[in-house]
């Protein structure tokens, strides 16, 4: 997603460096660069807001086939889950190739009573 945001920036960075030289103009970059690091110092200050803290305890979300169950600071049913999810060779297969929202969307979806995905 991030990538995705960088790609669109740029492209409208270029279109409008285009629009500009169409008309005559010209197209100082250094007069950009203060707004986009503007803006990104923006998108940070929000992101360190809304993740605020130590985000390791949540290693688990990101390859729970690595992440040492005792290490996490879950419930016990929840841990349960957790052992479940990494001895299942089906899904660990499917996490190896699909990036992290396409292999727990599903997840999420086809378990109403899982606490691990709530």
């Amino acid at each position: 997603m991030v990538n995705r945001a960088i790609s669109y920036l740029f492209y409208f960075i270029f279109c409008y460096a285009g629009f500009v030289q169409d008309y005559g103009g010209t197209v100082d970059f250094n007069d950009l660069k203060a707004p986009i690091a503007e803006h990104v110092t923006g998108l940070k200050e929000q992101l360190c807001v809304y993740f605020q803290g130590d985000c390791s305890s949540l290693a688990w979300v990101r390859d729970p086939f690595v992440t040492s169950v005792g290490s996490t600071s879950l419930s016990g049913e929840v841990e349960e889950q957790l052992i479940e999810l990494k001895c299942d060779n089906r899904l660990k297969q499917r996490f190896g190739t699909c990036s992290p929202p396409d292999f727990w969307l599903p997840l999420h979806k086809n378990s109403q009573s899982s606490l691990l995905l709530q």
